[in-house]
C-alpha cells in the first residue's frame, strides 16, 4: 500500500483447478499458498460468490472514504474461478 492505495487487484477463487498457481509466485510471494472458497466448504457458483461478496466489499470501501477520493478511482472486483 502507498499513499493509500493498493497496487494489487482482487480475486476470489471460487472453485477451480489451482494447479496452475504452482508455476507462479502469487503476489510475488515464493512458496505463497493460494486457496479457494470451495476448500473450506463454501458452496457457491461465481455468481453467487460475486453477488455476495460485491456489496460487502463496496460498503467496507465505502466507510474508509480516504481510500475513494479521487474521481478516477474504480473499483474492479475480479471473481475468479469455475462453478
Amino acid at each position: 500500500m502507498r499513499n493509500g492505495c493498493t497496487y494489487h487487484g482482487l480475486a476470489v477463487n471460487v472453485a477451480m483447478d489451482l494447479g496452475p498457481f504452482a508455476d507462479i509466485d502469487p503476489c510475488g510471494y515464493r512458496g505463497l499458498a493460494v486457496t479457494q472458497v470451495a476448500d473450506f466448504g463454501v458452496t457457491r457458483t461465481v455468481e453467487e460468490a460475486g453477488a455476495e461478496l460485491a456489496p460487502l466489499l463496496a460498503a467496507r470501501l465505502a466507510s474508509r472514504p480516504t481510500l475513494m477520493t479521487s474521481p478516477t478511482t474504480t473499483l474492479a472486483t475480479n471473481i475468479d474461478g469455475l462453478a
